[in-house]
């Protein structure tokens, strides 16, 4: 499991321990089965006219497909400034190596790169409405909608570092 995987199963664990205690004992397989193909997860989530459109002899949680699916793109979201800032460190990095391994007499101090972006208040603001944009995708009523991405983003400001 991913780095990335297992914020995201630790996160939508306490969301789901929070809004739907009754699925966690399918979290696990649900989660597997959503880490499997998240796409296609996705998919059928939004195919099936939302969250409460599952058959009578659907034995699968509700919530935590949901949980997962809202937890994943919020995620991404968060850490697309950071993954782009420590590219371009490791960017610089190497290009202070490659310029070191030349004879010169005068080799330029290494410079300091910026440290990855935070998760600043408009950042938050950002996320909490693309996690939104999902939740409505996946028809989930707005109340509902509310609830779950502020439960995710909450639990992922408190995450461990």
């Amino acid at each position: 499991m991913t780095s990335q995987e297992q914020l995201i199963t630790s996160v939508s664990r306490k969301v789901v321990a929070s809004i739907a205690p009754h699925e966690l004992p399918l979290f696990d397989i649900t989660r597997h089965a959503y880490f499997r193909n998240p796409k296609q997860a996705r998919r059928r989530q939004v195919e099936s006219g939302g969250p409460l459109a599952f058959g009578v002899g659907e034995v699968a949680a509700v919530a935590t497909p949901v949980v997962l699916i809202i937890t994943t793109e919020v995620v991404k979201f968060v850490l697309e400034p950071v993954k782009t800032s420590l590219a371009e460190l490791i960017g610089d990095l190497f290009k202070q190596l490659l310029k070191r391994s030349r004879p010169t007499s005068s080799a330029p101090a290494p410079t300091q790169s910026p440290a990855p972006a935070g998760l600043t208040p408009a950042r938050l603001r950002e996320a909490r409405e693309r996690g939104m944009q999902v939740a409505r995708a996946l028809k989930l009523p707005e109340d509902q909608a509310a609830l779950v991405v502020d439960s995710v983003l909450m639990n992922l400001t408190l995450a461990p570092a």
